[in-house]
């Protein structure tokens, strides 16, 4: 799993996952997204664009970050394509429905745009 962090503006943490998220990695990302988010951005986009893989584990760690727990912070916005393999997973689950998922960064920048005019 390769990790990888910016901050494309003052108040918005991009993280990017490339790999697989399961049980074995799922605690580092954790541990990753709790340091990176530890300056309390307004949101944490997370790119999952590149996940091969997302067990139970992982989508629990969506879950955490969703609801701010853990010592994730930042209102969470997932960018996941919409025929990938994230999607494909949680889907049936029901989480997709649940997660604010954009389809590209720029989706969740954007988004971040629309919640500072409101």
């Amino acid at each position: 799993m390769r990790v990888t962090a910016s901050w494309p503006r003052p108040d918005v943490c991009l993280v990017r996952l490339a790999g697989e998220l399961d049980m074995r990695t799922a605690p580092l990302v954790r541990d990753d997204l709790r340091m990176q988010s530890a300056a309390g951005p307004a949101h944490l986009v997370l790119d999952l664009t590149a996940v091969d893989l997302i067990a139970a584990a992982g989508i629990s760690l969506l879950v955490m970050a969703m609801r701010n727990e853990q010592g994730i912070r930042g209102r969470l916005l997932v960018d996941a394509r919409s025929e990938g393999t994230v999607l494909r997973i949680l889907r049936p689950t029901g989480v997709a429905a649940l997660l604010p998922v954009r389809h590209g960064v720029a989706e969740a920048l954007d988004d971040v745009d629309a919640t500072r005019r409101d």
